[in-house]
């Protein structure tokens, strides 16, 4: 009997496919954690790192969806030397099981999305539920340890660069005030890491030959009369909350408030996509609207389009763009 043992060239096939998947995910992570210092928004490069896995499942099975997925979490932990990475397991893996079969199943974008939104939101309770009463962990008092050790290090960062004291002072106002947004940017971290792990997905199987369909693009992304009525009835609420005096009233103002900024913003930046597409490259579309946002007040720009886009409707009463790929 031979020492060695020649594998089917299947198996070896099956290896290559999960290093493949493994270098593109954590890749796609040490791209984005090495390149925030110098592009912030390179941040959200996170949000697309489970679609090779997901890919995989689709075309090979779950376990090494499973496989890749946990490797890359646990070499993202070693790679930044903290326990805290390995969060990204916690979303991940679940993300890669239930949009992998869903996607398998032909079911539409909607539902996958919907589905694997409130995935992530009840996966968040169960962990938060489970630091504070089982593991015995003051959540409130991490809360403010970590936004204070945050803000004392922007702040070491900004002198450093020589920044005036004055923007100084503010930027870390701003870091501390961040505390109070978690919830509402909980809840667009989950539509992005969905949203952008789908649409990657997509693109990647492609290369396989296999299409799935999309039934939404951004650049038809818009804030209706009827999503305004609906925000009228969620302001009435928060006028409720605050006449009396409810625990915690400033706290859900404020996230309300910041998801339709959110939303306003996303509405103006959509239209000015859809005008802009076949007219410059790909590249530009994503880079002029964060450098508007960034650089020119943006956020103001985009909500004053939207607003009016409301009443308008531009892209009614202007020629449509029928030529994006799908």
């Amino acid at each position: 009997m031979g020492v060695f043992k020649i594998e089917p060239k299947t198996n070896n096939t099956n290896v290559l496919e999960i290093i493949n998947t493994i270098m593109l995910s954590l890749g796609i992570y040490l791209v984005s954690i090495i390149l925030v210092p110098l592009i912030p928004f390179s941040v959200f490069l996170i949000f697309i790192v489970p679609a090779p896995s997901i890919v995989l499942s689709i075309r090979k099975g779950y376990k090494y969806g499973i496989i890749t997925i946990s490797i890359v979490g646990i070499a993202a932990a070693l790679f930044s030397r903290s326990t805290s990475s390995l969060i990204i397991l916690l979303y991940m893996i679940p993300l890669v099981i239930i949009m992998s079969s869903m996607i398998k199943q032909g079911e539409s974008f909607k539902r996958i999305m919907t589905v694997n939104i409130f995935a992530s939101v009840f996966i968040t309770i169960i962990a938060l539920l489970n630091l504070q009463f089982v593991m015995k962990v003051d959540i409130l008092s991490q809360v403010n340890s970590f936004f204070a050790v945050m803000s004392k290090n922007i702040g070491d960062l900004l002198k450093s660069a020589e920044f005036p004291e004055e923007y100084i002072k503010q930027m870390v106002e701003i870091s501390k005030s961040m505390k109070y947004f978690l919830p509402s940017m909980g809840l667009i971290a989950a539509i992005a890491l969905n949203y952008g792990s789908f649409s990657f997905t997509r693109k990647l199987l492609r290369k396989y030959n296999i299409k799935i369909e999309q039934d939404f693009r951004f650049i038809d992304f818009r804030i209706n009369f009827k999503f305004f009525a609906f925000m009228l009835l969620t302001a009435g609420i928060a006028y409720l909350l605050e006449y009396f005096k409810v625990a915690y009233n400033n706290v859900v103002i404020l996230n309300l408030a910041f998801v339709y900024m959110i939303l306003f913003v996303a509405a103006g930046i959509s239209l000015m996509d859809y005008y802009l597409i076949g007219k410059i490259p790909k590249a530009l579309r994503v880079v002029i609207p964060f450098a508007v946002l960034l650089f020119l007040r943006g956020d103001l720009l985009f909500i004053l389009v939207a607003f009016i886009d409301i009443l308008i409707n531009f892209r009614k009463r202007f020629k449509r763009i029928d030529y994006e790929k799908k």
